[in-house]
């Protein structure tokens, strides 16, 4: 049911589109799949190279909790820790994981596995690229990365709405 455990390696992700976004996840020898994300549905899907596909649905606007599914069947769900919406819990094949922002800006997120090991970090390509780079730490679920992936996203997202709306309202 899942995507299969990926080692120590680094994935890039580039971004295309304008409304609605293609994300091609690639390691260094192999493409990974692409998530589509829409602009104004709650629903997003994964493509991955080997023909599956995952939707990560947006269950709650006002919560921000997520739900990762395959074949109509939960594989993953996620929800914000505290009033920031910082952290986030995510529950994936029984297990709990923490994804956290990083840092005095909060673009770098961590991905820290159940036993508090650090399995993942998603940075953001550069100031000017869209896209960004997984690092992988510890051997992962590729559908657990993308779901982690998306969820960042999302966040920089929000954060890109905040700032512009704080510009707009002080200038």
């Amino acid at each position: 049911m899942t995507g299969g455990t990926l080692l120590a390696d680094e994935i890039r992700v580039r971004v295309s589109g304008l409304f609605t976004t293609h994300h091609r996840l690639r390691a260094r020898t192999i493409a990974l799949g692409v998530l589509t994300i829409p602009v104004l549905k709650a629903e997003a899907v994964f493509y991955a190279a080997d023909g599956r596909e995952l939707i990560l649905d947006r269950t709650s606007w006002w919560r921000r909790t997520y739900e990762l599914r395959a074949n109509d069947v939960l594989l993953g769900t996620a929800r914000p820790l505290g009033i920031l919406r910082r952290e986030n819990d995510l529950r994936f094949d029984g297990r709990t994981y923490r994804l956290s922002a990083i840092g005095v800006w909060g673009r770098i997120w961590r991905l820290v596995g159940p036993s508090g090991n650090i399995v993942a970090e998603i940075r953001p390509r550069g100031v000017f690229s869209r896209g960004a780079i997984l690092c992988i730490f510890e051997s992962v679920d590729l559908d657990l990365l993308v779901f982690a992936y998306h969820l960042v996203n999302a966040c920089w997202h929000d954060q890109a709405a905040a700032a512009g709306a704080a510009a707009a309202a002080g200038g």
